[in-house]
């Protein structure tokens, strides 16, 4: 399918640590990033590659993407959308709870929250 653009014009960077960055030009605020992989070809003692700075870098406004290069040739093409969202997070506050059932032997309860967002399942306990 055809990639969804932006709501909002965005400022793309890249440094030297391997990332690209999206930042609303509206309000500087950093929308997404983005992890590049580019490492090193030779593997470390500890079974690492050295991460490789972004030294090339290219928008493609037409399907919302990045291209991104190294010093070593690699190129790799990444998603302006999926970083986006990446960066959404959903924040959740238990306020209060009641009539729950007393379930431990001792007549208490442990009460406790899950939370299901998509795939995602998560629990205050």
């Amino acid at each position: 399918g055809k990639a969804k653009k932006a709501d909002a014009p965005l400022l793309v960077t890249s440094s030297m640590d391997g990332m690209v960055r999206l930042w609303d030009i509206s309000d500087g605020v950093k929308k997404g990033e983005i992890d590049c992989g580019h490492c090193d070809d030779m593997i470390q003692m500890d079974g690492s590659r050295k991460r490789l700075p972004v030294v090339s870098m290219a928008v493609n406004p037409k399907d919302n993407t990045v291209i991104t290069g190294d010093d070593i040739g690699q190129i790799r093409v990444h998603s302006m959308q999926e970083a986006i969202y990446q960066n959404v997070s959903l924040h959740v506050k238990v306020h209060q709870a009641a009539d729950i059932a007393a379930a431990d032997s001792n007549g208490y309860s442990d009460p406790y929250a899950k939370v299901t967002v998509g795939d995602a399942h998560h629990s205050t306990a």
